[in-house]
């Protein structure tokens, strides 16, 4: 009865779902963009796995050591993130942590790591919000991987623009500071 007064909808593409997040044609672009090769360093997609980076030429982006992420920014890996971000579907999220937890990328670097720290949102975001969806994301990692979260190791000084709707040249005038 449940089922059929809250049909399970997709996190993808938001049709209905049989019994997961995502629906069949959602589940296969989920994998292969999770699969998808990218820089061991900088985490930007590459042709194939032993390509060299045009980005970041192998040598990372100051000031980080390694970047890991779960796949390309593409549907529906970007409509998951958009459904835990501003629609509150905080279970996408633990699927999301399950999902990179599982990766070989996120096995290397979360044994190598004392702790995460989530990227603070500004505090009138987080009025507005009521949530830091970084911090929840954060928190599925740590709880599966024995590690501590440091909700306060990082601090936001001040608001910026929404990312969204920025080129790639005025996203990081945005963040500067």
């Amino acid at each position: 009865m449940l089922d059929f007064c809250y049909p399970r909808l997709c996190a993808g593409c938001q049709q209905p779902a049989a019994s997961s997040f995502l629906c069949g044609d959602c589940a296969r672009l989920f994998s292969r963009h999770i699969h998808a090769p990218a820089c061991i360093a900088c985490a930007m997609p590459l042709t194939s796995d032993a390509a060299p980076c045009p980005y970041c030429r192998g040598r990372s982006i100051a000031p980080f050591q390694r970047i890991i992420r779960l796949g390309n920014f593409d549907d529906p890996i970007r409509s998951m993130i958009h459904q835990v971000k501003y629609h509150r579907r905080w279970p996408v999220g633990e699927l999301l942590a399950d999902a990179l937890i599982k990766t070989e990328r996120a096995k290397g670097l979360l044994t190598e790591i004392d702790a995460i720290v989530p990227v603070p949102l500004h505090y009138w975001r987080f009025v507005g919000r009521r949530y830091n969806q970084s911090a929840l994301l954060a928190a599925a990692l740590a709880k599966q991987c024995s590690l501590s979260v440091l909700p306060d190791g990082l601090r936001r000084i001040r608001a910026i623009r929404p990312q969204p709707g920025l080129t790639r040249k005025q996203r990081p005038d945005n963040v500067r500071g």
